[in-house]
């Protein structure tokens, strides 16, 4: 060991020299055998013994949990959408729905939603009018001309759809391997293994469906929302007020006479028949009694308003 010591200290560059073209030599055999075992492995024989090496049941539980899993898709799906809303000031509200009615038919449209309110001094029916989107424009122009209209607003605006269409063909994709995958099982031997895959099969293809119905929906309506303009149309009538209901006075004459005939019927029943004349004059007594309060009430009532606004 002193020799090689010896040596080295006295021969420096030969030792360079020679680790150097080591070192060399190391590198191109690692190349080669690099090279070698990438070949290798690309060769349809070595993957075919590395699937050997993994059972038929793991392999399909893996594709089977990753079936619906988002992968890169093309973009597209641009959808633009048309909506607006409109206030109409009405003297009859219902005679102006029923040609509201009929002019969206007109427009190839429908009433998606109504609804109507009352109030002491309103009416209200607010409606939601569906009309092709070329037709907005043109219906809106209709109904300033038919009707007072207070305010209106239209916009239009673009939304996307990529995402929703993007999951929906890889959910359908999905489905189909399912089927695939479906057929690999039925090919194994009967055992716990293949039950197990049925099984998880099975709720992973329900799990699916139910995802795909869950965009099919939502494409459904953005497209539907595309087509089909929406016009939100509020109809307001101011009533005409009024301080006493119409038959307010007959029906206050009917209880009363019917309460005093009640009145007089008991005492003829309790006294005797002899007195139903004397009783009969405090009947008429008391409607006039009666009548005469409330012209009075009324007289004072008129004559104040009547020094109010006319004096």
């Amino acid at each position: 060991m002193a020799k090689i010591k010896e040596w080295i200290k006295t021969h420096k560059i030969a030792f360079g020299g020679i680790v150097v073209g080591v070192a060399i030599v190391g590198l191109i055999v690692y190349a080669l055998v690099g090279s070698f075992l990438a070949t290798k492995r690309r060769a349809p024989g070595y993957w075919a013994s590395k699937q050997l090496l993994e059972s038929p049941s793991v392999s399909l539980k893996r594709e089977i949990d990753f079936l619906g899993e988002r992968k890169e898709t093309g973009g597209r799906g641009e959808i633009e959408i048309r909506e607006g809303s409109m206030e109409i000031k009405s003297k009859n509200a219902e005679g102006d729905f029923a040609e509201i009615k009929s002019l969206v038919k007109n427009y190839q449209g429908y009433i998606e939603r109504s609804s109507k309110s009352n109030t002491n001094l309103y009416t209200w029916i607010n409606l939601t009018l569906r009309i092709p989107s070329e037709n907005l424009l043109d219906l809106v122009d209709e109904l300033k001309r038919r009707f007072e209209v207070k305010s209106y607003n239209i916009m239009n605006y673009r939304i996307s759809i990529e995402r929703e269409l993007d999951e929906f063909e890889i959910l359908k994709k999905s489905l189909s391997d399912c089927e695939r995958i479906r057929n690999e099982i039925k090919e194994m031997a009967v055992g716990k293994d293949k039950i197990e895959l049925l099984m998880r099969l099975t709720e992973k293809e329900l799990e699916l469906k139910r995802r795909e119905r869950s965009y099919q929906r939502e494409i459904s309506f953005q497209e539907k929302r595309g087509k089909y303009a929406s016009l939100q149309v509020s109809i307001k009538q101011r009533k005409s007020p009024k301080i006493l209901p119409e038959n307010v006075w007959n029906e206050f004459k009917d209880r009363l006479r019917k309460a005093l005939e009640n009145v007089i019927d008991t005492l003829k029943n309790l006294i005797g028949g002899g007195i139903e004349l004397f009783f009969k004059a405090i009947q008429i007594a008391v409607y006039l009694f009666i009548v005469g309060i409330i012209i009075a009430v009324f007289y004072r009532l008129a004559k104040k308003l009547f020094n109010k606004f006319f004096r």
